[in-house]
């Protein structure tokens, strides 16, 4: 994409999400277990081998993150004619 339009870089990314009104104890479970499972050197290295690294975030971060997404490709699709009809 950064040889077509220079600046944007596409990544993918897995995000584990649960409704914004899930209280905080209930979401932060599956978070700690996902967190607890990448941690592992074994994980680790498998996904490693498939080309993919963990960066564990905080709701916040995560929130941030796909924020900032929609913003770059929002934007993006905009510039390109996509949705303009």
């Amino acid at each position: 994409m950064a040889e077509v339009v220079p600046g944007y870089a596409a990544v993918g990314f897995y995000a584990a999400l649960a409704h914004a009104k899930t209280p905080a104890p209930l979401a932060a479970k599956p978070s700690e277990d996902i967190r607890a499972a990448v941690a592992q050197p074994a994980v680790a290295q498998r996904l490693a081998e498939l080309g993919n690294y963990a960066r564990p975030m905080t709701r916040q971060d995560v929130d941030a993150f796909i924020r900032n997404e929609r913003e770059i490709w929002g934007g993006m699709s905009k510039r390109m004619g996509f949705g303009s009809r």
